[in-house]
């Protein structure tokens, strides 16, 4: 099967493609999974699934039957971006809401927008969750021109300030903090072609399925003004009169052999900071007794772990930050890493590779000047395996930022990373390698005679063009690493 096969109904959908030779790669993807946001998880496949080839229609769609093997959880995978004090967009809202549970509270929809106090912080009444629940926005302070929501709970019962018709004082004996707020997003727009033509309920068949969304994310300062100056109105009824903060558009093209190429501009339409990555990735699905191994080119030590061998992620105790203290080469920002499960001993199961393209603003030299602080990162959690577009960049209204990233998933036996990846209109090859060897040859019919300009960081030498047999290369000290463009 040298193409996709797309299993589509209303919003849900299924990709399947060639794994190996003996098995097929499915992926889920969700046209309304948050806020009707891309997703890619659906309740008919959980997770990205390895079947049998010969694993017929039924088995797989729309719900994946047993004959599947789970590799990879992604419903976190849509990529929001960060404020610098919430992640919003994506599958994400802002997390500055308090959730307080009082039995029979008595507020409805007309006290929404009304205005309580602690004491000391005024907070806003924004949803009745319902009738023994309350969704409270926190307040937002003024940080250099830039409103950033308070992640802080009430200190001390809630009374009434202004605006609510039902004003008996909240008590917050039972309150969440940090719950994020929902909607946090309008104007969605989505498209969905295969090979360009529109996809149908059913079962299609193409090379490329290519997905585009655009959605706008209000200011956190203007959700609550607005809502206080619509007392009784709730917000998500009036989404596109809050000021706005950003429009967001995604493309994701999905390819045979287990490849998704995300591209995310980001679009200023108020000043505000801004921290992006295009793509997150939570870490594989283990297997018993196994362990999850790693390898980031031109990173050394961080987290106490070594990045220039396969690390083993599993036990990470704490965020890792990958900066340029820890990069060999201080000019080029963290761009890759490869990722395997294996068995207890030690014999690879399915990998995934993942990385930034060195194209529009993640071009190194761009790269370099606005990720000084955090260039990649991965949460102890291993939800994240973030690399970052921008860190803490100030964006002015009318300015935009654009990165495009890559996953591809990976069979085994593999002793090197050796992909080939494109961006619709330009191809990159990559080569990484943990293991000295002293000859090898990527093969790469598909660039023969094409010119390889370097445009990441690398210790390898390659010849200047791919000759018939491929692309030769040795790693006479470990490890090896390298990504070229390859131009006609």
């Amino acid at each position: 099967m040298s193409e996709l096969i797309v299993y589509r109904s209303n919003a849900l959908m299924s990709v399947r493609s060639r794994f190996d030779s003996t098995r097929d790669l499915v992926m889920p993807v969700n046209l309304a999974y948050a806020e009707a946001m891309v997703g890619m998880w659906h309740s008919g496949l959980p997770q990205v699934t390895l079947v049998p080839s010969t694993a017929t229609d039924a088995q797989v769609w729309p719900v994946m039957s047993a004959v599947g093997t789970k590799i990879h959880d992604t419903s976190d995978d849509n990529c929001p971006i960060n404020t610098g004090w919430s992640y919003v967009g994506g599958n994400h809202g802002y997390n500055v809401g308090t959730q307080i549970v009082v039995a029979n509270h008595g507020k409805t929809t007309v006290d929404v927008g009304s205005q309580w106090s602690d004491g000391t912080r005024i907070f806003t009444l924004l949803a009745i969750t319902n009738a023994n629940s309350l969704l409270f926005g926190n307040p937002y302070t003024i940080v250099n021109g830039i409103a950033q929501g308070a992640r802080v709970r009430p200190a001390a019962p809630l009374t009434h300030v202004s605006g609510a018709t039902h004003r008996t004082t909240v008590p917050i004996t039972s309150l969440t903090p940090d719950v994020q707020i929902r909607p946090a997003t309008h104007s969605h727009t989505v498209t969905v072609a295969l090979d360009g033509r529109s996809v149908p309920d059913g079962r299609s068949t193409g090379l490329e399925l290519v997905i585009r969304e655009s959605y706008v994310i209000p200011t956190y300062q203007g959700m609550i003004d607005t809502a206080r100056a619509n007392v009784g109105t709730p917000i998500a009824t009036i989404m596109p009169r809050i000021p706005s903060l950003c429009r967001i558009s995604n493309i994701y093209r999905w390819s045979p052999g287990g490849s998704l190429i995300v591209t995310q501009t980001v679009a200023a339409l108020s000043r505000f900071a801004l921290n992006a990555g295009v793509t997150q990735c939570s870490a594989l699905t283990p297997v018993a007794g196994g362990s999850r191994r790693q390898f980031v080119p031109n990173v050394g030590v961080a987290g106490g772990l070594n990045w220039s061998t396969w690390a083993k992620i599993d036990n990470l105790t704490a965020l890792t930050d990958f900066t340029p203290a820890t990069l060999v080469n201080k000019t080029w920002p963290a761009t890759s890493m490869t990722q395997w499960v294996v068995s207890g001993g030690r014999i690879q199961q399915w990998g995934i590779a993942v990385g930034l393209l060195p194209v529009a603003d993640g071009a190194p030299a761009t790269r370099v000047r606005y990720t000084t602080t955090k260039g990649w990162f991965i949460s102890s959690s291993l939800k994240k395996n973030y690399p970052q577009l921008v860190w803490g960049r100030v964006m002015a209204a009318g300015e935009s930022v654009t990165g495009t990233a890559y996953r591809r998933y990976l069979a085994p036996p593999a002793t090197a990373t050796e992909i080939v990846v494109s961006d619709g209109g330009r191809d990159f090859v990559m080569i990484e390698r943990v293991d000295p060897v002293a000859h090898a040859t990527m093969a790469a019919p598909q660039l023969y005679g094409r010119l390889l300009v370097r445009v990441g960081p690398t210790n390898l030498t390659v010849p200047a063009r791919v000759g018939v047999n491929g692309i030769p290369y040795s790693v006479p000290v470990s490890p090896g690493y390298g990504m070229w463009r390859a131009d006609p």
